[in-house]
């Protein structure tokens, strides 16, 4: 069993998730018919730091939303949803599901849409992104850490693809969206989220190809 919270300030929910489950879909299972129900974001936080509250508790939930407003708040993005119809194209960015790994082990992120995963060490981690604001402000956290999340993600899709370069010439790669894509079975995806050496070494080959046309 999964826990996924959303604290609206108002009224504190927790979720409990059969970790078979697609937890993405999931929850926008429970936000259905909602005011932007189909973009929200979804934070990290360690269980040892949930284990230290009782949200039951007013006095406790308390404290613990205290923290999460300074600098030394546990939460930390992990992925977000952005499932609007007019952003679902073929681009691999600003759009569809994405996960990074906060501790930035895994380099790049995880696009997730029509049950394809695309994985793309060659973008910067999704919470690094200067259009993060295109996502909702709705935040969801869980203890589930990255590593169960994609591979839950993984587990519920059918395709799977490796992002490795772009067909533009160099000048036109920030302006367009063309990707060189390789596609992988599911066992070799699942290692590229879990063994850091794979993405970076596709990271190394593309930055060196770059380098080559400079």
């Amino acid at each position: 069993m999964a826990n996924v919270f959303f604290d609206e300030f108002f009224e504190f929910n927790q979720y409990d998730i059969d970790t078979g489950d697609n937890v993405f879909e999931t929850i926008l299972s429970l936000r259905a018919g909602g005011y932007d129900s189909k973009r929200f974001f979804v934070d990290y936080v360690p269980q040892e730091v949930i284990s230290g509250y009782d949200f039951n508790n007013p006095n406790s939930l308390k404290e613990f939303r205290e923290i999460c407003h300074t600098v030394k708040s546990p939460l930390r993005t992990i992925g977000g949803c952005n499932m609007l119809p007019e952003k679902l194209k073929e681009d691999i960015i600003y759009a569809g599901i994405k996960l990074s790994d906060p501790d930035k082990n895994i380099p790049g992120q995880f696009d997730i849409r029509n049950q394809t995963v695309t994985y793309s060490p060659i973008f910067p981690s999704f919470f690094d992104e200067r259009d993060l604001i295109k996502f909702a402000s709705d935040t969801y956290f869980t203890t589930l850490t990255f590593k169960e999340l994609i591979i839950n993600q993984i587990n519920h899709a059918k395709k799977f693809y490796v992002h490795v370069g772009n067909y533009q010439k160099i000048k036109e790669i920030a302006k367009h969206g063309s990707y060189i894509l390789e596609k992988v079975t599911q066992k070799e995806m699942i290692e590229y989220a879990t063994n850091p050496e794979l993405g970076n070494k596709v990271l190394a080959k593309y930055l060196d190809s770059l380098h080559h046309y400079q």
